[in-house]
């Protein structure tokens, strides 16, 4: 017999897979999600043109966005004013059914997700907490511990890669176990805050340098300490990355000079893009799902979206078990 949070989860997997089926035509648009500090919201923009995505009610009243996440339709965003991480359905922007903030968050300033498993950053009680991506509830609020003023959060297989502002280094830790690999896998940062794996390659946004970092992922050799260098007082923060592209929403120095900037993830160019208008201090941007990529599903599904005609095919796991 299903005990009701078995059934919760199998109602909120069959919403996920259809809500996912649902999306196809959005998913090709490549749209982006950007918060604003000022203003306390969040809207979504088309990728390209910087025009505002119709259907999405932006999201405000929160208090402090300074990162999100999105994977399958759901978006994350990391409230470090309200101490909260919220989560929203992507296409529309309303609260998701069924996910509760997790309790006792610290000034949370990064996200990144796994599977099932939402890593969320607490600045101010120096630690990083793992929780449940459906349900808000703790797997492990105290994965990794005796940090300093963790910051942005990135995963590759089972390495959990943090940003240490105050040490102006990156960390990497068992994403399962929190155990320590290299406290110092990259030193010598200028305020890192955010950062983005692609491929092999790990980007780290500078704020006090106003540069982007390029390091291999397995090594942390320095592949280009200035990868990508912006004008002065444009305070990079949150970094994404779509289709090679890379979208950095630069703070700036004041609520009407922030901007989403995109370059090229192999060059550093920059490439034709027009950022959002009426942004209000931009800390975060986050990306749906690439292309051509499979979608892990927390519900045990696996959505593969393949194909220039986005076919799309579902390979069902293990129903959840009853406990």
């Amino acid at each position: 017999m299903k005990t009701p949070r078995a059934r919760l989860l199998n109602r909120l997997c069959l919403l996920t897979i259809v809500a996912t089926l649902y999306e196809l035509p959005r998913l090709g648009a490549q749209n982006i999600y950007v918060s604003n500090f000022d203003s306390h919201t969040v809207g979504e923009y088309d990728a390209v043109s910087g025009a505002v995505v119709p259907g999405f009610t932006p999201i405000s009243g929160l208090g402090a966005p300074y990162a999100m996440v999105v994977t399958g339709n759901v978006l994350y965003i990391a409230d470090q004013q309200g101490n909260s991480v919220r989560a929203y359905d992507a296409t529309t922007g309303a609260p998701l059914v069924g996910f509760t903030p997790p309790s006792g968050l610290g000034g949370p300033l990064g996200l990144a997700i796994s599977g099932n498993h939402l890593y969320v950053a607490n600045s101010i009680f120096n630690k990083v907490g793992v929780y449940d991506a459906m349900t808000g509830a703790p797997i492990n609020a105290n994965l990794v511990t005796n940090l300093t003023n963790p910051t942005g959060l990135a995963i590759s297989g089972n390495k959990l890669y943090i940003a240490d502002v105050s040490n102006n280094n990156i960390g990497v830790f068992d994403a399962t176990t929190g155990v320590t690999n290299n406290t110092g896998f990259i030193q010598g940062l200028h305020t890192p805050w955010d950062l983005v794996i692609s491929g092999n390659d790990l980007y780290v946004s500078n704020v006090s340098n106003n540069t982007i970092g390029e390091y291999n992922a397995t090594s942390g050799n320095t592949i280009a300490a200035n990868f990508v260098t912006e004008a002065s007082g444009s305070n990079p923060i949150g970094l994404a990355i779509l289709n090679n592209v890379l979208f950095v929403a630069n703070q700036g120095t004041n609520p009407t000079n922030g901007f989403v900037a995109a370059y090229d993830t192999t060059t550093g160019l920059a490439v034709p893009y027009t950022s959002p208008s009426g942004l209000s201090a931009p800390t975060a941007v986050a990306v749906v799902p690439e292309p051509g990529s499979a979608i892990l599903l927390s519900c045990g599904a696996v959505a593969v979206l393949s194909g220039p005609q986005w076919r799309f095919s579902i390979r069902r796991k293990a129903e959840i078990p009853s406990k």
